[in-house]
């Protein structure tokens, strides 16, 4: 498995958490405007993923989910239920947006390394702008109930 392979699985594995994420807390949350934002940042984070994964099958990788990731996710999101407290829209949004800085850190890493072939960087550049909007609209929407 080559180095970019086994960055962009992650980067996918991350993805799916998150969508993963979205999903159930979509069915836990009251409000219903956290609800519709829930359910559009877990469509582009399938987005995401789906992308990911044409790319490796173009390139001729099978496409494998992270033991390690999907393990470290699992506990992560065991913690966030946990959690829950009085206030169940505040605390998901606020673990949904740790999230969004997972898969954005995580692209950015990726984005460093000056070797990527020219495909993966205009892919990446694409998945890049769509995980920053949905990053600084959980920044936001997490300021937002916080003045609240």
């Amino acid at each position: 498995m080559s180095a970019l392979h086994k960055e962009l699985q992650q980067l996918a594995d991350l993805n799916k958490d998150a969508y993963e994420f979205y999903q159930d807390a979509y069915q836990k949350v009251d409000n219903g405007i956290i609800q519709i934002a829930f359910r559009n940042l877990e469509q582009i984070h399938r987005s995401v993923v789906i992308d990911l994964q044409a790319y490796l099958r173009a390139n001729g990788h099978k496409s494998e989910a992270s033991e390690t990731v999907v393990g470290s996710t699992r506990e992560v999101w065991a913690k966030v239920m946990a959690a829950v407290s009085n206030d169940k829209d505040t605390t998901f949004v606020r673990h949904l947006e740790e999230a969004e800085d997972r898969c954005l850190h995580k692209i950015e890493d990726i984005m460093k390394d000056s070797e990527l072939p020219r495909d993966a960087v205009r892919m990446l550049d694409g998945e890049y702008e769509t995980l920053k909007k949905s990053h600084d609209y959980m920044r936001d929407l997490k300021a937002q109930l916080k003045s609240a």
